[in-house]
């Protein structure tokens, strides 16, 4: 019975920035600098924890089409140590990170990256204890914009099992894109997806996790909220792929800083200090639940609801509790 583990990750976004980074004191605006390399940090280390097979990256890891050098040197420092444990990493450029934008970097990488083409559709095989176990095959985006190219052509299981004279041995076969299932990004519909036959589909893109019930495809979400548009916790996946079984996805948290939006209705409030009691009754059991799930630090926004007579009081600036 064959068995494969791996992690499936996207939209890490490293450099992206912080929006309202000047609301925040000086010591909340360094944490939530560093939070989106110490998402990273967290998948290296679940990585060589878990002993997995591979990692495969969906697209979009840098946020800008030209990382600065600290940012590619901690990304480079990541995949030097999955290298040194002997885990292959399968990287599908996104629309924030395309090809173009890492030839320049491609030397520097460790042989255990791989990345598939911008130009159509190109596989790997991995091997396992020198057997074939499985065939990965995806396509990237090679400009910010994905053209008129058909994503999924090339991407059968039929396919993927003729690209190599070993591949046709593999047990398990793997489909890698960043796209938004819709008519923009790699446009493709979730029934030509599983037309192709796929055990499973690596998608990146969306920025909010998803998996199919039947567990043929996943969208790993974004790995740290860089806004409150970004709310709920974040983080990566670990598929486990076995001869017939369903498959298995593993959701891990990685995001140090969750944003929370919550909405408190001040209806029946009679007065501001009731009124923020309840704000601050809600805000603290959000914050308990975020500390049970992901001991993430937690940057909330409150919204009142509801017709309230405090209305007037409310409209002020200044407005403190009673």
């Amino acid at each position: 019975m064959a068995k494969l583990t791996f992690i499936h990750a996207a939209d890490l976004h490293l450099g992206a920035p912080f929006k309202g980074l000047s609301d925040f004191d000086a010591s909340r605006a360094r944490a939530l600098s560093v939070a989106t390399g110490q998402a990273y940090a967290t998948l290296i280390k679940t990585a060589l924890d878990k002993k997995v097979d591979f990692v495969v990256l969906a697209g979009d890891t840098f946020d800008q089409k030209k990382p600065t050098h600290q940012e590619h040197i901690q990304f480079l420092s990541g995949l030097k140590n999955l290298n040194a444990a002997g885990i292959p990493v399968y990287i599908c450029t996104g629309n924030h990170d395309p090809f173009i934008t890492w030839q320049n970097e491609l030397r520097e990488l460790p042989p255990n990256v791989s990345f598939f083409s911008a130009e159509g559709p190109s596989y790997f095989l991995f091997e396992k204890e020198g057997t074939p176990l499985c065939v990965l095959g995806g396509t990237g985006f090679k400009t910010s914009k994905w053209g008129d190219r058909k994503p999924l052509v090339g991407l059968s299981r039929r396919d993927m099992l003729q690209s190599s004279p070993h591949a046709a041995d593999a047990e398990f076969a793997i489909g890698v894109l960043h796209t938004d299932l819709g008519k923009a990004y790699a446009p493709c519909t979730v029934n030509e997806l599983t037309e192709c036959g796929l055990d499973f589909w690596a998608l990146g893109h969306i920025h909010k996790r998803y998996a199919d019930s039947s567990g043929a495809y996943a969208f790993a979400g974004c790995m740290q909220g860089h806004d409150i548009n970004e709310a709920g916790t974040h983080g990566f996946n670990v598929v486990t792929l076995e001869t017939s079984l369903p498959n298995k996805i593993e959701f891990v948290p990685s995001a140090t800083i969750e944003w929370a939006q919550i909405f408190v209705d001040a209806g029946d409030c009679s007065s501001l200090k009731e009124l923020y009691d309840k704000a601050l009754d809600a805000v603290l059991q959000r914050k308990e639940e975020t500390e049970v799930l992901t001991n993430a630090d937690l940057y909330v926004r409150v919204t009142l609801t509801g017709q309230t007579s405090l209305f007037s009081k409310l409209r002020h600036e200044d407005v403190v509790a009673e």
